[in-house]
Order: C-alpha cells, then structure tokens, then sequence
C-alpha cells in the first residue's frame, strides 16, 4: 500500500516518518508523492543504503529536489552534511536525516 493511500484516509498530519525498508526506501519514496509535493514541513528519518538501490544517485537527487536538508548520523552522535549526491555513497549503510 502506497503512504498517500494510507494517509488519504487518516485525518492526522504526522509531521515525523521513520523509513527502514531495507533496501525498499526508493520505493517507499515514490509511494509518498502527494504527502511530498505538500511542502509540509517534516522530518524523516531514514535507513540509507546506496549499493542495494538500482539508482542511488536518482534517488538522492529526488530527494534533495525536495528541499531536504540532509544530514548523517554518525556512531558518535554527531551529525555530517550531505550536500551533494556523493557524499551519500561514502558509507556503506547510514541513517539519514532529513529535515525541511
């Protein structure tokens, strides 16, 4: 079921979304189009792993098209910016969080 499915008959605006699909975030994404192109703003956290998607690089930049502030979680609990496309695929699996 796609997320603007699910979200067309809940009469809440979650402003938070968690997304670890292991290996399926791109086509979560893609189900979650309406709730996006609202220009809501949220925050989602996400599990990010570019070797297990078909086009990494498409689906980091649908996703900074839409305005995400993307940010790294690191093990140390700091946080590195992710200002370009290839600053995704420097880490094998990461949380990824993006804000706007």
């Amino acid at each position: 079921m796609r997320l603007d499915d699910l979200m067309a008959n809940v009469h809440a605006e979650p402003d938070f979304f968690l997304i670890s699909t292991e290996g399926y975030e791109p086509q979560v994404w893609a189900g979650m189009q309406s709730l996006l192109k609202a220009k809501r703003k949220i925050t989602i956290l996400m599990e990010f792993t570019s070797r297990w998607y078909a086009e990494p690089n498409r689906f980091v930049e649908a996703i900074m098209d839409e305005g995400f502030i993307a940010r790294r979680l690191n093990d140390d609990g700091s946080m590195t910016p992710l200002n370009d496309p290839a600053d995704w695929m420097t880490v094998f699996k990461s949380e990824i969080l993006l804000t706007r």
